[in-house]
């Protein structure tokens, strides 16, 4: 069966009319070059190159042969301009399942910087709690989902760990916990506490924690969003522990603070199996990581600051 590899060869051949300078360009040996010739005219089944004065010219069969095989590279060429079309400009849609706990800090920005360069792609975004965001995935209605481990899902799915973080404590500008670097679990006995909602894992880890010290907090408000959790704070309502992918308020209402103990939640991103998986659902992954990294670095910057 004839290769197209065999087929680009004869194409350098004739271009550079020598077999030496030809392999140069084809990125093999002179031997290796020759053997695609005669592997290729054994093919055929007749003589394709003669050399004539230490060039190499079409015998009268090659003729009627290179014509053919001319729009057969043309025909590749143009494919492969049509690939490289799809890579930079792809259309389709994207479906994003995420955790409320990501959805304010790192999914905007990821959104924002992957619309911008491509900007023919529409994206869907649903926030889950925990219990029907693993029945979405054990489903496979999803491009990515976003969710802190572990999670239940079928193998055959494409698994990535984003990062494991600790989570942060978020502190009234104004409180006087916010003059000390590291916020202890006891510093919070008496003081109001603005919680994330029952079904969440981080709630569930937050809660172990003061269990297991023995450590009461005042329950005074419990909420999905970390957005809202940290504009609570920041209006004085009370302390809370949340997510670490949280940015710096403009209004400087709140600040953060590392928590002791560490509780460290790890993050994966989830896709459908590697043969499934789409060319733009691959460019959003990309910026999600890429997000993900920026954001990792910039937590522990600041917490490394205090």
């Amino acid at each position: 069966m004839i290769r197209l590899r065999q087929l680009q060869a004869l194409n350098y051949v004739l271009s550079s009319r020598t077999m030496t300078a030809a392999s140069e360009l084809f990125g093999v040996t002179q031997p290796a070059m020759s053997r695609l010739i005669m592997q290729l005219e054994e093919e055929v089944g007749c003589q394709l190159l003669r050399r004539d004065r230490g060039r190499v010219r079409l015998t009268e069969e090659g003729v009627r042969f290179y014509e053919k095989a001319e729009e057969v590279l043309s025909s590749m060429r143009e494919l492969g301009s049509v690939a490289e079309s799809l890579r930079r400009d792809p259309k389709g849609e994207v479906r994003i399942i995420s955790i409320y706990g990501l959805v304010n800090s790192l999914i905007p920005t990821a959104i924002a910087s992957f619309s911008e360069a491509h900007p023919k792609i529409r994206i869907t975004i649903d926030v889950l709690n925990r219990a029907r965001l693993e029945e979405v995935i054990h489903e496979r209605q999803f491009d990515i989902a976003l969710a802190t481990l572990p999670v239940k899902s079928p193998p055959s799915l494409t698994i990535e760990t984003l990062g494991a973080l600790p989570a942060i404590c978020v502190v009234p500008a104004k409180h006087p916990l916010a003059r000390k670097k590291v916020i202890q679990a006891s510093d919070l006995v008496g003081i109001p506490f603005i919680s994330a909602r029952r079904e969440t894992l981080l709630r569930q880890r937050v809660d172990d924690v003061f269990e297991r010290l023995g450590i009461t907090r005042v329950m005074q408000f419990e909420c999905h969003n970390t957005e809202v959790m940290c504009q609570l704070v920041g209006a004085g309502l009370g302390l809370s522990i949340v997510h670490p992918f949280v940015r710096n308020p403009v209004d400087e209402t709140y600040v953060i603070r590392a928590f002791e103990p560490s509780i460290m939640m790890e993050y994966a991103m989830f896709r459908q199996p590697r043969d499934e998986i789409t060319n733009a659902c691959e460019l959003m992954a990309g910026h999600i990581k890429a997000e993900t990294r920026y954001l990792s670095a910039l937590s522990s910057r600041k917490l490394r600051k205090r």
